[in-house]
């Protein structure tokens, strides 16, 4: 029953951890894995390539774990469905979707943006960029086509247009006649 409950997009998150496994102990793995087949759409889609780093490992946490770790005051609500942490080079993905996602592909939304912050890292764009949230502009582009292009995946996984600007904003981004959006001095 463990593994109906959540249909086939469990049974998809499994395959995706198994092949972040072997990936990780160095079996040799084939461009078929989920994992390489992610990194493989997001060098078609993007200038970012894949250079043979060690993969992220992949790990499962609550809503409110992550938001423990990534806010020193934690906001209510708060709504995590996933993040890299460069640091230790892991993906931490949401136990379930966050209340605007929904559970089919939800994993796989998650993941393939999270993949392009470890290609991000890798290829040097952290060193680069006026703040980190700007990395989150290319990663939801990425996760949208991802998303359109994979018909198993629902809809509801995609971005809201507005979010996504917000979200990928530096803090002292400045709009139309030079009027600050989004404060900071």
């Amino acid at each position: 029953r463990c593994f109906t409950m959540f249909g086939g997009a469990y049974l998809r998150m499994i395959r995706i951890l198994f092949f972040t496994l072997l990936a990780s102990c160095h079996h040799p793995v084939h461009a078929a894995d989920p994992i390489f087949e992610m990194i493989g759409f997001i060098e078609e889609h993007s200038e970012l390539e894949y250079d043979g780093s060690p993969l992220p490992d992949i790990k499962i946490a609550t809503q409110q774990e992550m938001c423990e770790v990534l806010f020193e005051e934690v906001p209510d609500p708060c709504h995590i469905a996933g993040y890299y942490n460069d640091d230790t080079n892991e993906i931490f993905i949401g136990d379930k979707p966050t209340e605007h996602m929904h559970e089919e592909g939800f994993y796989e939304a998650v993941l393939i943006h999270e993949l392009v912050h470890f290609l991000q890292k890798i290829n040097g764009i952290y060193d680069i960029v006026p703040c980190k949230q700007a990395l989150e502009g290319p990663a939801f582009e990425i996760q949208d086509l991802y998303i359109k292009e994979n018909d198993h995946i629902h809809d509801k996984n995609q971005n809201d247009p507005l979010f996504a600007l917000m979200a990928s904003s530096c803090p002292n981004f400045s709009g139309a006649m030079g009027i600050e959006l989004l404060g900071g001095g």
